[in-house]
Protein backbone atom coordinates (compact mmCIF):
# COMPACT_ATOMS: atom_id res chain seq x y z
CA UNK A 1 0.00 0.00 0.00
CA UNK A 2 2.62 2.10 1.08
CA UNK A 3 4.73 1.89 -2.44
CA UNK A 4 1.67 2.40 -4.44
CA UNK A 5 1.35 5.74 -2.43
CA UNK A 6 4.61 6.56 -3.21
CA UNK A 7 3.92 5.87 -6.99
CA UNK A 8 0.81 7.92 -6.84
CA UNK A 9 2.71 10.98 -5.56
CA UNK A 10 5.75 10.44 -7.43
CA UNK A 11 2.98 10.63 -10.65
CA UNK A 12 1.51 13.44 -9.27
CA UNK A 13 4.65 15.33 -8.86
CA UNK A 14 5.51 14.39 -12.09
CA UNK A 15 2.25 15.67 -13.66
CA UNK A 16 2.94 18.93 -11.97
CA UNK A 17 6.57 19.46 -13.49
CA UNK A 18 5.19 18.66 -16.65
CA UNK A 19 2.16 20.69 -16.38
CA UNK A 20 4.15 23.39 -15.66
CA UNK A 21 6.25 23.14 -18.64
CA UNK A 22 3.60 24.60 -20.50
CA UNK A 23 2.10 27.66 -20.54
CA UNK A 24 1.84 31.77 -22.25
CA UNK A 25 4.43 33.63 -22.91
CA UNK A 26 3.47 37.06 -25.06
CA UNK A 27 4.28 40.77 -24.74
CA UNK A 28 2.01 42.94 -22.55
CA UNK A 29 0.15 45.29 -24.12
CA UNK A 30 2.35 47.58 -22.73
CA UNK A 31 5.26 46.74 -24.29
CA UNK A 32 3.74 46.83 -28.11
CA UNK A 33 4.01 50.19 -30.07
CA UNK A 34 4.23 50.65 -33.69
CA UNK A 35 7.68 50.08 -33.79
CA UNK A 36 7.59 46.77 -33.30
CA UNK A 37 5.79 46.85 -36.77
CA UNK A 38 7.98 48.99 -39.21
CA UNK A 39 8.42 48.12 -42.86
CA UNK A 40 6.56 48.44 -45.87
CA UNK A 41 3.16 46.57 -45.06
CA UNK A 42 2.66 49.59 -42.00
CA UNK A 43 0.20 52.14 -43.76
CA UNK A 44 -0.33 55.75 -42.27
CA UNK A 45 -3.33 57.88 -43.13
CA UNK A 46 -3.80 61.62 -41.61
CA UNK A 47 -6.58 63.56 -41.29
CA UNK A 48 -8.22 66.38 -39.53
CA UNK A 49 -5.21 66.78 -37.50
CA UNK A 50 -5.35 62.59 -36.57
CA UNK A 51 -2.62 60.16 -37.89
CA UNK A 52 -4.04 56.36 -37.90
CA UNK A 53 -1.12 54.01 -38.29
CA UNK A 54 -2.47 49.89 -39.02
CA UNK A 55 -0.57 46.84 -39.41
CA UNK A 56 -2.04 43.39 -40.18
CA UNK A 57 -0.74 40.13 -38.62
CA UNK A 58 -0.80 38.31 -41.83
CA UNK A 59 1.89 35.18 -40.84
CA UNK A 60 1.90 32.50 -38.15
CA UNK A 61 5.43 33.90 -36.91
CA UNK A 62 3.60 37.31 -36.52
CA UNK A 63 0.94 36.07 -34.67
CA UNK A 64 2.60 33.72 -32.50
CA UNK A 65 5.02 36.32 -31.75
CA UNK A 66 2.53 38.31 -30.67
CA UNK A 67 -0.54 35.83 -29.26
CA UNK A 68 1.75 32.68 -28.40
CA UNK A 69 -0.64 31.37 -30.79
CA UNK A 70 -1.44 31.09 -35.05
CA UNK A 71 -5.00 32.90 -34.72
CA UNK A 72 -5.08 32.41 -38.40
CA UNK A 73 -5.54 28.99 -38.34
CA UNK A 74 -8.87 29.64 -37.35
CA UNK A 75 -9.40 32.58 -39.73
CA UNK A 76 -9.45 35.62 -37.13
CA UNK A 77 -7.19 38.19 -38.39
CA UNK A 78 -5.94 41.55 -35.96
CA UNK A 79 -4.89 44.33 -37.09
CA UNK A 80 -3.08 46.93 -34.83
CA UNK A 81 -3.76 50.41 -34.87
CA UNK A 82 -2.05 53.57 -33.66
CA UNK A 83 -4.03 56.61 -33.39
CA UNK A 84 -2.42 59.87 -32.64
CA UNK A 85 -4.40 63.61 -32.01
CA UNK A 86 -1.53 66.56 -33.28
CA UNK A 87 -4.81 68.72 -32.10
CA UNK A 88 -6.77 70.35 -29.34
CA UNK A 89 -9.17 68.55 -29.94
CA UNK A 90 -10.45 65.79 -27.83
CA UNK A 91 -12.02 62.06 -29.99
CA UNK A 92 -13.45 59.01 -29.30
CA UNK A 93 -13.05 55.60 -31.16
CA UNK A 94 -16.67 54.69 -32.39
CA UNK A 95 -16.22 51.37 -34.84
CA UNK A 96 -14.07 49.77 -37.34
CA UNK A 97 -15.46 47.41 -40.12
CA UNK A 98 -12.93 45.61 -42.61
CA UNK A 99 -13.70 46.09 -46.29
CA UNK A 100 -13.07 43.15 -48.77
CA UNK A 101 -14.34 43.53 -52.13
CA UNK A 102 -17.78 44.14 -52.15
CA UNK A 103 -18.48 42.73 -48.36
CA UNK A 104 -17.87 44.87 -45.31
CA UNK A 105 -16.57 42.50 -42.40
CA UNK A 106 -17.70 44.19 -38.93
CA UNK A 107 -14.87 44.20 -36.23
CA UNK A 108 -15.36 41.93 -33.62
CA UNK A 109 -14.34 41.64 -29.60
CA UNK A 110 -11.25 39.70 -28.46
CA UNK A 111 -13.32 36.70 -27.46
CA UNK A 112 -12.84 35.10 -31.05
CA UNK A 113 -9.15 35.55 -30.69
CA UNK A 114 -9.69 34.10 -27.58
CA UNK A 115 -11.54 31.18 -28.58
CA UNK A 116 -8.91 30.47 -31.20
CA UNK A 117 -5.66 31.18 -28.52
CA UNK A 118 -7.19 29.54 -25.49
CA UNK A 119 -5.05 25.82 -24.18
CA UNK A 120 -7.16 22.86 -24.31
CA UNK A 121 -6.42 19.43 -21.91
CA UNK A 122 -4.67 16.96 -23.79
CA UNK A 123 -5.00 13.66 -23.95
CA UNK A 124 -1.88 13.14 -22.09
CA UNK A 125 -3.55 14.95 -18.79
CA UNK A 126 -5.83 12.91 -19.23
CA UNK A 127 -4.05 9.77 -19.19
CA UNK A 128 -2.45 10.78 -16.02
CA UNK A 129 -6.09 10.39 -14.51
CA UNK A 130 -5.89 6.51 -14.73
CA UNK A 131 -2.70 5.51 -12.74
CA UNK A 132 -3.22 8.91 -10.21
CA UNK A 133 -6.35 8.10 -9.04
CA UNK A 134 -7.51 11.56 -11.69
CA UNK A 135 -5.33 13.37 -9.06
CA UNK A 136 -2.83 14.10 -12.01
CA UNK A 137 -5.55 15.24 -14.77
CA UNK A 138 -7.58 17.84 -12.15
CA UNK A 139 -4.09 19.22 -12.07
CA UNK A 140 -3.61 19.57 -14.93
CA UNK A 141 -7.22 21.21 -15.73
CA UNK A 142 -6.49 23.81 -12.85
CA UNK A 143 -3.28 24.94 -14.82
CA UNK A 144 -5.25 24.76 -17.89
CA UNK A 145 -7.69 27.44 -16.65
CA UNK A 146 -5.52 29.61 -15.15
CA UNK A 147 -3.53 29.85 -18.34
CA UNK A 148 -6.54 30.63 -20.29
CA UNK A 149 -7.58 33.05 -17.98
CA UNK A 150 -4.04 34.69 -18.66
CA UNK A 151 -4.73 34.45 -22.31
CA UNK A 152 -8.34 36.04 -21.79
CA UNK A 153 -6.98 38.94 -19.63
CA UNK A 154 -3.96 39.70 -22.31
CA UNK A 155 -6.28 39.85 -25.80
CA UNK A 156 -9.07 41.92 -23.76
CA UNK A 157 -5.89 44.36 -22.33
CA UNK A 158 -4.72 44.56 -26.17
CA UNK A 159 -7.67 44.65 -27.36
CA UNK A 160 -8.54 48.85 -28.96
CA UNK A 161 -12.45 48.81 -28.97
CA UNK A 162 -12.50 47.18 -24.87
CA UNK A 163 -9.98 49.54 -23.71
CA UNK A 164 -10.32 53.34 -23.56
CA UNK A 165 -11.46 54.67 -26.81
CA UNK A 166 -11.45 58.19 -25.85
CA UNK A 167 -8.44 59.68 -27.87
CA UNK A 168 -7.01 63.02 -25.59
CA UNK A 169 -5.63 66.28 -27.16
CA UNK A 170 -2.36 65.63 -28.64
CA UNK A 171 -2.68 62.21 -26.92
CA UNK A 172 -2.90 58.58 -28.40
CA UNK A 173 -4.32 55.42 -28.18
CA UNK A 174 -3.32 52.06 -29.73
CA UNK A 175 -4.17 48.30 -29.80
CA UNK A 176 -5.83 45.52 -32.14
CA UNK A 177 -9.00 45.30 -33.82
CA UNK A 178 -10.76 41.51 -34.45
CA UNK A 179 -12.18 40.43 -37.71
CA UNK A 180 -13.71 36.75 -37.97
CA UNK A 181 -12.43 35.95 -41.79
CA UNK A 182 -15.11 33.69 -44.14
CA UNK A 183 -12.05 32.02 -45.40
CA UNK A 184 -8.71 31.04 -43.65
CA UNK A 185 -6.54 32.43 -47.16
CA UNK A 186 -6.99 36.10 -46.60
CA UNK A 187 -7.70 38.16 -49.40
CA UNK A 188 -6.30 40.91 -51.60
CA UNK A 189 -6.83 44.56 -51.32
CA UNK A 190 -8.76 44.88 -47.90
CA UNK A 191 -9.14 48.36 -46.88
CA UNK A 192 -9.98 48.71 -42.66
CA UNK A 193 -12.26 51.50 -42.44
CA UNK A 194 -12.05 53.55 -38.58
CA UNK A 195 -14.54 56.00 -37.70
CA UNK A 196 -13.59 58.45 -35.09
CA UNK A 197 -15.83 61.41 -33.59
CA UNK A 198 -13.63 64.43 -33.35
CA UNK A 199 -14.23 67.98 -31.38
CA UNK A 200 -17.03 69.15 -29.41
CA UNK A 201 -19.18 69.27 -32.56
CA UNK A 202 -18.43 65.13 -32.66
CA UNK A 203 -18.28 65.02 -36.27
CA UNK A 204 -17.78 61.59 -37.60
CA UNK A 205 -15.10 61.34 -39.47
CA UNK A 206 -13.83 57.79 -41.86
CA UNK A 207 -10.33 56.47 -41.92
CA UNK A 208 -9.73 54.22 -44.77
CA UNK A 209 -6.46 52.35 -44.31
CA UNK A 210 -5.58 50.25 -46.73
CA UNK A 211 -4.17 46.91 -46.06
CA UNK A 212 -0.74 46.19 -48.08
CA UNK A 213 -1.43 42.13 -49.63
Amino acid sequence: MKKAMVAVIGLVLVAIWLTGCAGFKAPSAASISMGNFEGARMVKVEKNGVEVSAFAVKTEEESRRYFDENLLKDGVLAIHLDIVSRTSDEGEILSSDLRVGKDTIPSSSSGIAYEAAKRVLSWRAIAWGLPTYFVGSAISAVHTSNVNKEIKKDLEEKSLLESDVKIKPFGASQGFVWFKMPEKDLPKGMVLNLFLALGKDRKVVKYEVPIPD
